[in-house]
């Protein structure tokens, strides 16, 4: 799909830029964009593409579409180790976020700093390192949601699913 992008947007008589090519972004350049603009010489202590350290606003509105699992599906096997359950108990929030799946492109969340929507939750973002997926997607916990991590959520997944999607992002290569 980024060869046929980049093919068809440079073939085009009237473009912003003379050559351009997209591709899938590496993870550093994937949190870049996903933090938004950041003041030059300041620190960024956020965790999320939002300000806070929380899933939820000031109201308690949940900012992405994520899996807000509850402790009421997580259990202890006969070695103490922790398992989910396979069903969710009745009364669960999973679609407190407002959806089960994936939310429309432009919806309820807020976008981040450089206007860009979903850049944590609605679905994984491949990048360009194999096996490496970022911003957590709708059945994601929230631990996902988490810019920098770099914890595989999905570390044998090599195709798209309807959770793993991808975002190109254009390198300008002559202006």
């Amino acid at each position: 799909y980024c060869i046929w992008l980049t093919n068809y947007y440079n073939s085009l008589p009237d473009r912003k830029f003379k050559k351009v090519q997209f591709r899938l972004p590496k993870p550093r350049t994937w949190e870049i964009a996903a933090f938004g603009p950041q003041e030059k010489g300041k620190k960024n202590t956020m965790i999320f593409p939002w300000e806070g350290k929380s899933t939820r606003n000031e109201k308690g509105v949940y900012l992405a579409n994520f899996a807000p699992i509850t402790d009421a599906i997580i259990k202890r096997d006969s070695t103490g180790q922790l398992q989910f359950t396979s069903q969710l108990p009745s009364g669960t929030d999973i679609e407190t976020d407002g959806y089960i799946y994936t939310a429309p492109c432009i919806g309820p969340y807020p976008t981040n700093g450089f206007g860009l929507y979903h850049m944590a939750g609605n679905v994984s973002e491949f990048t360009a390192m194999k096996h490496i997926t970022k911003g957590g997607g709708f059945f994601s916990p929230g631990f996902y949601l988490q810019v920098k991590n770099n914890e595989p959520e999905f570390p044998n997944l090599e195709k798209g699913a309807a959770f793993v999607g991808f975002r190109p992002f254009m390198y300008v290569l002559e202006k």
